[in-house]
Formats: structure tokens, sequence, C-alpha cells
């Protein structure tokens, strides 16, 4: 940073004048156009995803992998290995498994089988009361990671670290950014990353005061459940595109047996290779109901009846049904929707392979 018009000390700069006197004391660094130009960008974890200092939230239904997609990405950056085809740069992880510390423990062990051996990884396996500013449990969290100095911080899960969170009220989640940014953020400039609930309307923000998605500077959306595919959207992206997707697989790993010969297993994430059919069907597995049945009447007529329709420049072909042709359908199927009641116009899909 240039300082000739001052000294900084912190995030305080004392502006002096020509003539040398003092003459403000401001809480701030203004930058001039050129000083902009030159800041560096932030280092990056996982580019294009998570930078150094970051506040990510990973989000999901239970039983969408959050707790397995979340070691999978800790894990990459303590190893330095590349994950979701971003690069990666090696750093520290600090993992605290508040929900199931001994669950998180096989999943190392798995990791550890499955990529080898690092000493940039850490993991607390208890609960931590994390909810008040006076807790012991706060304090002592503060001190470790001033002392491991990780790269990341992966709380799992939010609502286990934060007991008694009423996550509607503003000051409880309120007090959470607060943790995130000041206590845990602040010590070193590690990135945090926060597993939480999907809110209950099953949108794309976590669940709770909006708080929590508006300080993100990303969120990750887990859709899927047992023996499917899971996905991976982005619901925001400070770091880069928000229009990226991902899918991964839950695969078990055996780490030996029991007392009763009986194995021992646990599961990891791994990565697939995401087929557009595989999106498209990922995308309508999200809708509601209503959304779900107009998508699937839209394009049952336009199979049968679409109209050619010019498209626009660089566009594929493209074929439209009517407005008053599809609320007729509709009607004659019995799934008349108010929502349909708009001015007239045309719904147009997309026809792959059709002329």
């Amino acid at each position: 940073m240039d300082d000739q018009d001052g000294v900084i000390y912190g995030r305080s700069m004392r502006r002096r004048g020509t003539n040398g006197h003092q003459h403000g004391v401001y809480d701030f660094d203004p930058l001039t156009l050129r000083q902009c130009a030159a800041m560096p960008p932030r280092p990056y974890l996982i580019k294009g995803l998570i930078c150094a200092g970051d506040h990510a939230v990973m989000i999901g239904h239970p039983g969408s992998g959050k707790s397995v997609l979340g070691p999978h990405l800790a894990l990459a950056i303590a190893h330095g290995r590349s994950v979701l085809g971003r690069r990666v740069h090696a750093g520290r992880v600090l993992y605290i498994a508040a929900e199931d510390g001994i669950g998180m423990a096989h999943r190392a062990h798995a990791h550890l089988q499955r990529y080898g051996d690092t000493d940039n990884f850490r993991c607390i396996t208890v609960a931590l009361d994390l909810l008040s500013e006076d807790s012991p449990d706060l304090a002592a969290l503060v001190a470790y990671v001033g002392e491991f100095r990780p790269a990341l911080i992966v709380i799992d899960t939010l609502a286990r670290s934060f007991p008694g969170l009423r996550e509607n009220e503003s000051e409880d989640t309120g007090h959470v950014v607060r943790v995130i940014r000041d206590h845990l953020s602040g010590v070193c400039g590690s990135a945090v990353l926060g597993l939480a609930h999907i809110a209950k309307d099953g949108g794309s923000t976590p669940r709770g005061h909006g708080l929590l998605n508006g300080d993100a500077d990303l969120v990750m959306i887990l859709d899927g459940a047992k023996g499917e595919v899971r996905t991976v959207r982005l619901g925001k992206n400070r770091a880069g595109p928000s229009d990226a997707t991902f899918a991964f697989n839950i695969v078990s790993v055996e780490l030996g047996t029991d007392e009763d010969g009986d194995p021992i297993t646990a599961p990891i994430a791994e990565e697939v290779e995401l087929l557009a059919s595989d999106l498209l069907q990922a995308r309508e597995t999200r809708l509601r109901d209503r959304p779900a049945v107009l998508l699937r009447e839209v394009r049952e007529l336009i199979a049968a009846a679409g109209e050619p329709a010019s498209p626009a420049l660089g566009m594929a072909d493209q074929r439209c049904v009517t407005r008053q042709a599809l609320r007729r359908r509709l009607v004659s199927g019995g799934s008349a929707f108010g929502c349909f009641e708009r001015r007239n116009g045309a719904y147009a899909g997309r026809v792959h392979g059709r002329k």
C-alpha cells in the first residue's frame, strides 16, 4: 500500500498535510484509482470459490451430503490437491466436527487411506458452545486458531456449534457472523466454511435470518438424496461466476473390522462428471409441484403441437406454443393454475434435435 499521504497504524491512518501537521485521524484508508488498480487479487484456497478470509456457507437438506463434501474440500486444501476441477493452494485446516465427532474421525481415516497423510489437518471431535461472547469454548478456540493459524476453519454444523441459536432472530444470527468474521477469521485471515440446513421453502439460502446469507461470500447448495448423484450449485459467489455446477457420489471405504469381524466403513465424496442430462434432471427435481407440472406440460405440448419460432441470432432452433393452447391443455387435464393468468404471449421451449 502506498502510504505517502499518511502513516498506517492497523486500520487507522493519520493524515498529514504538506506542512507536516496532523489534521485528522480516520479508521479507514481511502485509495486512489491507481491504488485500486494496483491492488493484487486475494489469494485463493480453491480458485474461483474460496479465498483467504472468506465466509462460506454450505447448505442442503439432511442426507444431501454436507458432512461428506465438507471434509472432501477441507482435506483437498490440506493436501494441496485440485478439487471440483479447481486449482488449490495448500494450507492448514481446522475442522470442528460438532455434530458427529466419531463419524468425522472415521471419514478422516477413509481420506487417509485414499489420499495419504498430511500434517496440515486438525479435527476437533467434540461440540463447542460458541453462542455467547464470554464462552470459555470460544476463547479456547480463538487461542488455538492463533496458535495453529489455519487457512480454513470448517464448522460442522453451525446449529450444533451455537446451541440454543434463535435462527430467525437478527441478534443471534448477527452474533454468528461476528464470531466468524471477528473472532475466527479476524485472528489470522482464515476462511471459514459453515455447514447449515437449507431454508424450509427449499430455496437457495440458509435456514433462518437473512443476515447469514447476506454476509456470506460463497453459498454452496447441495441437492440429492441416498442413491442419487449429488449436485452442487452456487447461490452466490464473490470469488467467481455463480453459474458453475458440480457433482459427486458418496462411496464407502472399508477401514477394517469390528470386534465381531464385520467391516467398518466410512463415506467419502467421489467427484463425477455432470452430463447435460444429469444437470437437467437435477434442476427439475428442485422445482416445486406446480412449476414441475408446468414444465412437463409445456414440453409435451411443444413436442405434440409446437410451431416454429424465429430464434435470436446464435440461438438453437425453437418451437413454441401460445398461452391459450397451454391453458386449454391444463384445464382439460384438471391443472388450471391462477399463475397462468398473464398477458397474451407464448411459452417457448428449446427442443433439442427438432427442426
